[in-house]
């Protein structure tokens, strides 16, 4: 709610000094603890006009400011967007995905979705109408310690289907069916009835995983199936030596084992060790490993699916490449 105070000058027609006119919007600012407040909230505080052209006031969004000393992080941004936007407004696209903490690419600019009897504009705001069927949810943003509306998880998917490429979207989709309370049945049906395009929406239910566990692992699970390769069955539980150990990626008719690295298997001896020790009892029981990092996925990707090939063939089963995965995956090695 609004603060109700009202300003209060000296009674005498004297000038305010410099320090009572910093004093009293010091005051009213810090009423706003540190949240985004729209103009007529500012008058009603006791700002008046030029004290939000100050150095002390940082305008946000058209009508919307915040005081200056406040650090301005992606969630206190998302909360101006509401509050720019009003009634009914929620965040949405990839803005509301990082507020999910989902993978997403950066971008610039605020996603808002809004009421199709509303229309907002502005600099620094990215307005769309809310897509059709499509919920809102909310979530809680830690840095400014309240609940925010967005477009649905779910309906996250479909928002970003047509803007994001293949890869990414299904990165985000994997990460989507991970969240507590998403049944993925019912959420491959929205994503397949969803209108970017009978055949992205088709590639996107086809690739997307359920059992992915990284932003990572679900690129080079989908590298893997754009080369031709069969689906692998992601974190495929397995005893090696007297312990259960999970394979982020596995054929485990082959026992053919794929295993993504990432930095932190490289930070501590310990988890070199670890690392080292694992591998050896898998190879004890019969599995070949192949292991990736990320220059495997971002740099060479044909490496990888040549190493992928060699150990199929190395256990009897032949596969018919293709060249799908070029489109999306860069090979700069």
């Amino acid at each position: 709610m609004a603060p109700s105070a009202s300003a209060s000058f000296p009674s005498s027609g004297a000038r305010p000094s410099r320090q009572s006119v910093a004093a009293r919007r010091r005051a009213a600012l810090d009423r706003f603890a540190a949240l985004p407040f729209t103009s007529d909230e500012a008058l009603a505080a006791g700002l008046s006009r030029s004290d939000l052209d100050s150095a002390d006031v940082r305008r946000l969004f058209r009508g919307v400011f915040v005081d200056a000393r406040v650090q301005v992080g992606h969630g206190l941004h998302c909360v101006a967007a509401v509050r720019r936007c009003g009634e009914g407004a929620r965040i949405s696209r990839l803005d509301a995905a990082l507020l999910w903490g989902l993978p997403v690419p950066w971008s610039e600019g605020v996603s808002v979705s809004i009421p199709a009897s509303r229309d907002v504009r502005g600099a620094g705001l990215v307005v769309h109408r809310h897509l059709r069927n499509s919920k809102t949810s909310s979530v809680w943003v830690p840095s400014v310690r309240l609940r925010l509306p967005t477009t649905a998880p779910v309906d996250l998917v479909r928002e970003c289907l047509p803007r994001l490429s293949l890869v990414d979207v299904v990165v985000l989709a994997d990460a989507v069916l991970r969240l507590p309370g998403v049944e993925p049945e019912s959420a491959r049906a929205s994503w397949s009835s969803s209108g970017a395009g009978p055949g992205r929406a088709r590639d996107l239910v086809r690739l997307v995983d359920a059992g992915a566990e990284s932003a990572m692992e679900s690129r080079l699970r989908v590298l893997l199936v754009l080369a031709g390769f069969p689906q692998p069955v992601a974190q495929f539980e397995v005893v090696a030596c007297g312990r259960r150990r999970r394979l982020d990626l596995a054929y485990p008719d082959l026992k053919i084992a794929i295993e993504y690295d990432g930095d932190h298997h490289y930070v501590t001896e310990a988890q070199k060790h670890a690392d080292i020790e694992r591998e050896m009892s898998l190879r004890t029981e019969g599995w070949e490993v192949i292991r990736v990092v990320s220059h495997g996925i971002y740099r060479d990707p044909a490496g990888t699916v040549k190493a992928v090939a060699a150990a199929l063939e190395r256990r009897g089963r032949s596969v018919r490449l293709s060249d799908g995965w070029r489109p999306h995956f860069r090979q700069i090695a």
